[in-house]
């Protein structure tokens, strides 16, 4: 694992508190940083050797696949009984994820092997997650690729689409001017 990427809007229940020290040591560490910044919190002036800082991303996937691992430094409170879209986002395009214990996207993606979650919401705790992962990172990724492939067989767009056209033969469909399908 050589890159690392925060994704989504930075805010305080996201981590942002922990984010400049997070980015500081991992950059320290010798990783590659990617920070999708859509707020501006931290200055474009800021240029710094293996940190690329974003703001609007058209494709989403496209730059979270340029990471080896996807960290969502949450809180798990706010977590508990919500899903990160970041973290969905991160599974369905084959990545390992880093967040913490107690959120309900860490329980529910527990079973693919793909993720490492951290009990203690600082940068010690974090980077002790990454940690882990990196000294793994080949089982890590497999199990990531693993995983969105089971996840492209039950909520891919195939399946969205095939969903929808169930939807229509059992339902009553308008059809060429005015004319329905029975």
């Amino acid at each position: 694992a050589k890159t690392i990427g925060f994704f989504g809007h930075q805010r305080r229940e996201r981590g942002l508190d922990l984010l400049p020290s997070l980015v500081r040591r991992l950059l320290a560490s010798g990783y590659r940083v990617v920070l999708h910044d859509t707020a501006g919190h931290f200055g474009a002036g800021d240029v710094r050797p293996h940190l690329r800082l974003l703001t609007f991303v058209e494709d989403l996937g496209a730059e979270m696949t340029s990471c080896d691992v996807v960290v969502c430094p949450m809180e798990a409170s706010r977590y508990e009984h919500r899903h990160s879209g970041i973290v969905w986002n991160a599974v369905a395009s084959g990545l390992p994820v880093v967040l913490p214990k107690g959120t309900l996207s860490a329980v529910r993606i527990s079973r693919l092997r793909s993720s490492c979650s951290y009990r203690e919401h600082s940068v010690e705790g974090i980077m002790g997650a990454i940690s882990r992962v990196a000294s793994n990172y080949p089982s890590f990724a497999a199990a990531a690729e693993q995983g969105a492939l089971r996840w492209k067989k039950k909520h891919g767009v195939d399946r969205f689409v095939q969903s929808i056209l169930d939807r229509l033969d059992t339902q009553d469909v308008p059809r060429e001017r005015g004319r329905t399908r029975r």
